[in-house]
């Protein structure tokens, strides 16, 4: 009875931790996704300013 318990009990629990580690290795890419991802938007912006003061430059 015992055994036949582990033999389901086993699977199981080995299969919520493959799930919790795949979980935090999704998690940490994500993080890093955003953190790219805002990076880029901070770039577009600078490049936005250095266009307008350039755009300036030239109508002096």
């Amino acid at each position: 009875m015992l055994l036949g318990l582990a033999l389901i009990a086993i699977p199981l629990l080995v299969a919520i931790v493959n799930a919790s580690v795949q979980i935090r290795r999704l998690a940490a890419s994500s993080q890093e996704i955003v953190l790219e991802g805002v990076q880029g938007a901070r770039l577009t912006q600078s490049m936005f300013s250095d266009v307008a003061v350039l755009e300036r430059t030239m109508r002096l």
